[in-house]
């Protein structure tokens, strides 16, 4: 069942290691997106949240690194979803599957790719 009840149109099913520069390349061939082309939506099974911190200027935001069944690790994020089912699930480190988006965040001249989660699914 899925925290925020909302129907969500899953694109693909993925690891952790296949988050890669490719991939977002090849989904910003799919832009613009927009209410009739929406951003594809990637699901993670059975990954945990590690070191969950919250950040912002209210503390709204969670930011932790999710790890896989296989070890592989990425950089996510989720946006005001504190004292909500997906502050609980992320800060108790359970096994879950989340539904998000890839991102790239450039930083200091560093790219790295990101994982936006949009809900989850226990």
């Amino acid at each position: 069942s899925q925290v925020n009840n909302n129907y969500l149109n899953i694109e693909a099913v993925s690891d952790i290691e296949c988050l890669s520069f490719d991939l977002y390349t090849e989904l910003t061939y799919l832009e613009p997106f927009g209410i009739s082309n929406t951003e594809p939506l990637i699901m993670l099974k059975n990954v945990r949240s590690l070191i969950p911190k919250k950040f912002g200027k209210k503390n709204n935001h969670i930011s932790c690194l999710l790890e896989d069944i296989y070890g592989s690790k990425i950089r996510a994020y989720t946006f005001n979803t504190i004292h909500t089912e997906i502050e609980k699930l992320l800060m108790n480190r359970s096994k879950i599957n989340v539904v998000g988006k890839v991102k790239l965040n450039e930083w200091n001249n560093e790219k790295k790719i990101h994982f936006i989660i949009e809900d989850i699914m226990i």
